[in-house]
């Protein structure tokens, strides 16, 4: 990428669509796109949640996960499994990239600053459950928005310290299930 286009920081811009004055909710600004991006991540959360738990793929996966000699034995292929899981997940990793552009800017890596926190909303969830992410990520969202307030010198100090917290106290995390 820093080939082609260079190393330097772009900037996308808000699309013309959400060029709009911001609405008042509860007493706060929201910008019109931050509504566009709370729906769609429901709606993707949602969907894969149904296909992850309601779904014969989803069962195949998550056999997959849990026993893949097993699963395998039954005459399931785990590497096309893994494979496409894998492909779903870049497909989604793309999408919240194109969703996050309007907002920050460009650049060659710009993933890397949300993967620390990733591993964090995935410790504080628990391994393997959805709906632990999905807590995991609304807590840490609360943590750094009270933390900025409070504590803006120490905001990423204050997602670890919770992390720590969540470990001691339930070493699988909220969702997790006990090995």
């Amino acid at each position: 990428m820093k080939i082609i286009w260079g190393a330097e920081f772009r900037s996308m811009g808000m699309p013309a669509a959400f060029q709009r004055p911001p609405l008042i909710v509860a007493g706060g600004v929201l910008p019109v796109f931050y509504l566009f991006l709370i729906g769609v991540t429901t709606l993707v959360a949602l969907a894969l949640g149904l296909v992850i738990t309601r779904t014969r793929i989803g069962k195949i996966v998550r056999a997959a996960a849990v026993n893949p000699t097993m699963t395998s034995a039954l005459g399931i292929n785990t590497t096309l499994v893994y494979g496409g899981v894998f492909a779903l997940g870049s497909l989604l990793a793309g999408l919240a990239g194109a969703l996050a552009v309007p907002v920050r800017s460009l650049v060659a890596g710009m993933g890397f600053s949300i993967l620390i926190e990733s591993f964090i909303v995935t410790v504080i969830g628990g391994m393997g459950s959805v709906a632990g992410a999905l807590v995991g990520a609304l807590l840490i969202g609360l943590v750094r928005s009270f933390g900025s307030i409070g504590f803006p010198l120490f905001t990423d100090g204050l997602m670890f310290l919770f992390m720590t917290i969540i470990l001691i106290t339930r070493p699988s995390g909220l969702f997790g299930k006990e090995l």
